[in-house]
């Protein structure tokens, strides 16, 4: 490949089957030269990958993982995600990978590629309506980010229907940390489509039914400490209300006040309340002027409104100068009087 001017293309078959063999045996990851064999012959080499991922998941087991090309690929094969990731889709939709590492990849590949949210959610909807373990959470995990309206409204019927707290808990927090990603878990957040204020706001309240703060680990101040999937839930449920705080405008500040209002932690409402009004008070800010604004503003001593908010506090102001000029216009009178 480094050699030969015009490699790869004029390789036959049978002999990109061999360089693809050969870039099976590497042992750092996948060879440099893979992605132009990819990008010459991608047919070939998708077919000749997905045999191999699925020989991979066929003889994994739910204990043992065996890091083989899809993990190579899910770590640094982007470029052949969109080209997997149909084949893949069929993969797991005949059969789910038993180790939760082996799905955890397939479900990354196919959420970083092109394939659309509709197709995700089918799967992951049929996947997701039964059991309760590790496997279940992370395709309710997949489900929120595609499909959140559906998706959210079943994990709360799920949730509720499980009898024993301590595996509500157990469930509530692998599908968090799955969503939102912990120190050795990445989550499953590439697509957006559930960080909307109202979906945050149902995500939140439903984390902090079954993920108690008063449950919570507090490692602050006490040494030296391995983190468990308790301390990796507790981050991700605050990471949920860090996105909504982030996001500008009413619907945001609404959401905060339905905190406030509907918080499992009665002591904690007054709390929210605080960050809600903070939350209004920022908002209530204009937006930085740019280069151009203070430009025209010095020369004209004017400001040409942008949006509707401008054009508000534009007529707020004016209101405002009207009645500053009539107070002090009939302070004056009297005085002159």
């Amino acid at each position: 490949s480094a050699e030969v001017e015009h490699w790869p293309p004029a390789l036959s078959p049978a002999e990109v089957e061999i360089a693809f063999r050969h870039a099976m045996f590497e042992l750092n990851g996948l060879p440099p030269w893979l992605p132009r064999l990819f990008e010459t012959f991608p047919n070939q080499v998708t077919d000749l990958a997905l045999a191999e991922i699925r020989f991979e998941l066929d003889h994994g087991s739910a204990e043992t993982d065996y890091p083989y090309l899809l993990h190579d690929i899910n770590w640094s094969g982007q470029w052949a995600w969109d080209a997997l990731a149909p084949g893949l889709a069929e993969i797991i939709q005949a059969k789910v990978p038993t180790n939760p590492r082996a799905l955890r990849r397939v479900l990354n590949i196919l959420l970083g590629s092109s394939l659309s949210d509709a197709a995700i959610a089918n799967i992951a909807r049929q996947r997701a309506q039964t059991g309760v373990d590790e496997r279940s959470a992370i395709w309710f995990a997949v489900w929120v980010t595609v499909s959140p309206d559906a998706a959210i409204s079943a994990l709360a019927e799920r949730l509720a229907k499980i009898a024993r707290k301590k595996d509500r808990t157990q469930f509530a927090m692998t599908f968090l940390v799955h969503l939102v990603g912990g120190r050795r878990t990445e989550g499953f957040c590439r697509r957006e489509g559930f960080r909307t204020a109202e979906h945050l706001k149902a995500l939140y309240l439903i984390a902090h039914t079954h993920v108690a703060e008063g449950d919570d680990i507090h490692r602050a101040g006490k040494g030296v400490y391995s983190p468990i999937l308790r301390d990796d839930a507790q981050d991700a449920r605050d990471q949920l209300f860090r996105w909504l705080k982030e996001i500008p405008g009413k619907p945001a500040f609404l959401a905060m006040r339905d905190i406030a209002d509907q918080h499992p932690t009665i002591a904690s409402r007054k709390w929210y309340e605080i960050h809600a009004r903070t939350k209004a008070e920022t908002d209530a800010v204009g937006e930085p002027w740019t280069p151009d604004q203070v430009r025209d503003f010095n020369a004209t001593l004017e400001r040409v409104p942008a949006t509707h908010r401008e054009l508000y506090d534009l007529t707020v102001l004016r209101l405002l100068d009207l009645k500053a000029d009539l107070e002090r216009g009939f302070a004056a009178f009297n005085a002159a009087k």
